[in-house]
């Protein structure tokens, strides 16, 4: 009879927690003969080590008090899963002591599987409220961080060391944004493919291995073997940069405070049948293989598993959120490649990247620096509410020969256009200010002067799609922070025409 209730029933004595019956289907539950739980202690030695003290402690305590309860725990089932169980109790009592225990145990695992992906959603839209929150002005900060090094740079003139002190600057600047991009893409707050271009691992991870030396304490010793002649691969550069960040970071924190090693390797790999069927997201083929090692404190069997879940971290409070290899992991995915763990507890760990070559593609050289296009003395407004963007900006068109007027708010700066509507030949405009968003700011200009063009700029705003953005009057997007170069080719793409106008080419005879 018991048999049949899609439950475990049980009773156990009140004072040893033996338990004295069990129904069958207990077995069918977590694979354990009904004749197995009759053993003295064996209900305690299988609850999961983490849960067992505060169960049994919780347990005896409603017990002494005559109370009925209710909980919830982990139970190690035959099969070596981890089983979540809720057991309602009733406490039989005689003389007013406990005597017997009766209770139901239900397997309650699917629904707390469910509960902590709503959590970790929960803390996806989390983060992408507060990465929204924090994009926009932080994106105007590395405006100003972009601007000023490439005009500190121009003026830097012959001096080698100056010259790479700034490119490392600009260098940093970029990937911070492109970090700001990777927590919005990460956190469902901003979508979008993957842009995949011809790339060389080996120059990124030169490149993030530099940036992660000079934070890394000098009792951490680096060795690094890129292979020479490396074939080129499609990807984004900036997620595997990111990549190689958070595994040389996990690396670090893992070897901790004592001396260590980080080893890093790049080289062709053939991905054979065998390691195909043992990491089925790869296919059989030519491969580079990206292996980031160190000698800290490995990774025990039990979390081998779980270390690419979102959140999962063995850090104390405060050392980590649990994101880096989760990263990892779907950046790696999205590339087509795999990611194999080999770790050994107080031996080390070894994360193997496996990610496709491309067959006959030549990988790029970076690309030379170029001068930006000149304006011939176009008059721009230009209006933004954060004064350092605002003398980027001049600077910067000012220098490339644009006549340039400012506004710190779009109110005064349309009633300029009011005043006189044929003063400016281009407006370039925020979109978050106060009092007039750069998007209505841009349906008056419209409707005042149809031909002038505007461009709009932002660091982040969740509510801007190209939709809205074309049914403004807006010409074009602008993402902050965005480059002197990417400002004037914006720019010149705008102005072009009228410069044509005022200097058209012929090509038949001079009258």
């Amino acid at each position: 009879m018991l048999g049949s209730i899609d439950a475990v029933v049980w009773e156990a004595d009140a004072t040893t927690f033996t338990f004295t019956s069990v129904s069958e289907n207990v077995e069918r539950l977590l694979g354990y003969a009904p004749a197995d739980w009759l053993q003295p202690g064996f209900w305690t030695d299988h609850i999961h080590p983490d849960d067992r003290s505060r169960v049994v402690h919780y347990c005896a305590t409603c017990t002494s008090q005559l109370e009925n309860h209710e909980f919830e725990y982990r139970f190690i089932a035959n099969d070596g899963r981890v089983v979540w169980l809720r057991d309602d109790v009733k406490v039989i009592a005689a003389e007013g002591k406990p005597r017997w225990l009766r209770g139901l145990m239900v397997d309650i695992t699917a629904t707390r599987e469910l509960e902590q992906q709503l959590r970790q959603s929960q803390k996806l839209e989390a983060i992408g409220t507060l990465a929204g929150g924090i994009a926009h002005d932080f994106n105007n900060i590395l405006a100003g961080v972009y601007g000023f090094t490439a005009l500190a740079r121009k003026a830097a003139g012959n001096n080698p060391e100056l010259v790479d002190y700034l490119d490392e600057i600009a260098r940093g600047g970029r990937r911070a944004a492109e970090l700001v991009r990777q927590i919005l893409t990460f956190s469902r707050a901003r979508g979008g493919d993957l842009a995949m271009a011809p790339i060389r691992l080996d120059h990124i991870v030169e490149e993030a291995l530099k940036l992660l030396r000079a934070t890394t304490p000098s009792t951490i010793e680096f060795k690094t073997t890129l292979a020479p002649n490396l074939p080129g691969m499609f990807g984004s550069a900036s997620q595997l940069h990111q990549v190689v960040m958070n595994l040389g970071t996990n690396a670090v924190q893992a070897i901790g405070a004592r001396p260590g090693l980080l080893s890093v390797t790049l080289d062709e790999w053939d991905v054979d049948e065998a390691l195909a069927r043992v990491l089925p997201d790869l296919g059989p083929g030519r491969h580079l293989c990206l292996a980031v090692s160190d000698t800290g404190s490995g990774i025990s069997l039990a979390n081998q598993s779980r270390v690419f879940e979102p959140f999962f971290t063995t850090k104390a409070p405060g050392e980590g959120t649990g994101l880096g290899l989760s990263v990892v992991h779907g950046i790696v995915r999205n590339h087509h490649g795999a990611i194999r763990l080999v770790s050994e507890t107080e031996r080390g760990s070894t994360f193997e990247i496996f990610l496709p070559i491309a067959q006959g593609l030549a990988a790029p050289e970076p690309a030379a620096l170029r001068e930006a296009p000149q304006g011939q003395g176009e008059r721009i407004l230009f209006v933004d509410d954060e004064i350092i963007v605002i003398q980027v900006g001049k600077l910067a068109l000012a220098g490339l020969g644009y006549a340039v007027e400012t506004e710190t708010n779009a109110v005064p700066a349309l009633a300029r256009l009011k005043k006189d509507p044929l003063a400016f030949d281009l407006v370039i405009t925020d979109q978050t200010m106060p009092n007039l968003t750069g998007m209505e700011f841009a349906r008056q200009i419209r409707d005042l002067r149809p031909d002038l063009p505007v461009i709009l700029s932002s660091g982040h705003d969740a509510t801007l799609t190209a939709e809205r953005i074309h049914d403004s009057g807006v010409r074009e997007f602008l993402a902050k922070p965005y480059t002197i170069e990417t400002l004037a080719d914006t720019v010149q793409r705008h102005l072009g025409r009228r410069q044509e106008a005022r200097h058209p080419t012929t090509d038949g005879p001079k009258s």
